[in-house]
């Protein structure tokens, strides 16, 4: 599959820096953020009601995060498995619940895509935040963080910066995807100025701006809010035994066949061409559909490639990548696998 390498090059910018030569990534299995918290080599250097820094171990933390990345790409990859089962069965007893199996996915894909960017969105609870800082007499509350690694000058000690983001988890993924999209978009430009811009920049611009410029209400947590609408609102959309579903997620996936990933920016393309800006997008789910299926396809796409390029240029080894390709191998052939397997 070809995507826009403009995409990894603007993520290698920083993610050279967080991941070294000489990092060891294996055994990833047992290895995450959670677990590095707890077990890590770390330092609380600053704290605030809005955020802390912490002095890390470079190396470890960096195996971590891209430990952390392969679990959400094998999460992404099992949602990927558990929807092309429902859309090979006869039936769809809830194209509701269908959505948030989609919803998860697309999650999933923009929390490793904003890692692999150097801006992790976690959330952190009382005793998490109380464990990094230590005993550090001012410390912010329970809450969304943005963490971003940081190193200056070669011999300098490797920091993470923890600030406070939007208070809901969800929403803070999906806004600090827009402002990474927008970041992207502007770098992008700027490296075209004074030049015409390749079709691979043309076509980075086409895949962040759907993110750049959200779709609804200048609301960049837009799926959130159609996930809350379909979970949360009675009545709205688990209606398959009123037989009187407005969902057609089953119909969304299955019509548009993708196999290259300028289909996914044309699906993305279409699907905002479709969508009434000043509308919820509850009221237009079916075109939310598009348009999030196709973010998730594209976002997962940019995240596997700018680990490729990060174990290549810093000649690193990962089985994660294989044991995705057997995974999917093995779970997802199946005949909407041309939409969903790319």
């Amino acid at each position: 599959m070809r995507i826009a390498s403009s995409a990894t090059r603007y993520a290698l910018r920083e993610l050279l820096d967080v991941v070294p030569p000489f990092t060891v990534l294996e055994p990833y299995r047992d290895s995450n953020l959670n677990r590095w918290r707890s077990t890590g080599s770390y330092r609380c250097v600053a704290s605030s009601n809005s955020g802390w820094k912490l002095e890390v171990n470079h190396r470890e933390f960096a195996s971590s995060l891209i430990a952390d990345c392969n679990h959400l790409l094998n999460q992404v990859t099992e949602h990927r498995a558990q929807l092309l089962q429902a859309l090979s069965a006869p039936v769809d007893p809830s194209p509701a619940w269908l959505f948030v199996t989609l919803y998860y996915m697309g999650l999933y894909s923009t929390l490793a895509w904003t890692r692999v960017v150097n801006r992790s969105v976690l959330y952190l609870d009382r005793e998490a935040i109380s464990k990094y800082c230590g005993g550090a007499s001012t410390r912010p509350g329970a809450g969304s963080y943005v963490m971003q690694f940081k190193v200056g000058y070669p011999g300098e000690t490797a920091e993470v910066d923890f600030v406070r983001s939007v208070s809901h988890f969800h929403e803070a993924v999906w806004l600090t995807a827009s402002k990474e999209a927008i970041k992207l978009c502007e770098w992008v430009n700027g490296a075209t100025t004074g030049r015409a811009a390749s079709s691979d920049e043309l076509l980075t611009l086409r895949s962040f701006a759907h993110l750049a410029k959200p779709a609804f209400h200048n609301t960049p947590h837009w799926p959130s809010k159609l996930r809350n609408a379909v979970n949360y609102r009675p009545g709205y959309a688990y209606r398959s035994v009123l037989k009187n579903n407005l969902l057609r997620v089953r119909r969304q996936l299955t019509g548009a066949k993708l196999s290259t990933f300028e289909d996914i920016v044309s699906h993305c393309d279409h699907a905002l061409g479709d969508i009434d800006p000043t509308m919820h997008p509850a009221d237009t789910p079916n075109e939310a559909v598009d348009l999030l299926t196709g973010l998730t396809l594209m976002l997962e796409a940019y995240a596997e490639e700018a680990l490729d390029e990060i174990s290549s240029v810093q000649d690193l080894a990962c089985s994660a990548k294989r044991q995705r390709t057997t995974f999917r191998r093995a779970m997802c052939a199946h005949p909407a696998a041309a939409l969903l397997a790319i």
